[in-house]
């Protein structure tokens, strides 16, 4: 998938992002390493959200296909495609 269209991805992912957890989830997965729901759950927390391991796991199950610079690996953990990092850092940074 070009640059330019997970770039319109990502803006209108995150338009849709209401109270900031998108935004916070994709902050959590910008160091490129792979996360599991209970980190993320925790992580979440940790920054103020107050989000059950269930909500966790449907806005994972939403930002999965909402956004195509996401990697599911196979251990059941997400991580940002490390082409896409930059992008969704200067994104992240104009919000």
């Amino acid at each position: 998938m070009n640059l330019g269209k997970v770039q319109e991805y990502l803006y209108l992912y995150l338009k849709r992002d209401k109270n900031g957890l998108g935004e916070a989830l994709l902050s959590i997965l910008l160091d490129g390493k792979p996360h599991t729901i209970p980190k993320i759950y925790k992580k979440l927390n940790a920054v103020g959200f107050s989000i059950s391991p269930k909500a966790t796991f449907a806005l994972m199950g939403y930002a999965f296909p909402s956004t195509p610079s996401l990697n599911f690996n196979g251990k059941c953990s997400y991580s940002i495609n490390p082409t896409y990092i930059p992008t969704v850092k200067v994104l992240l940074e104009k919000l």
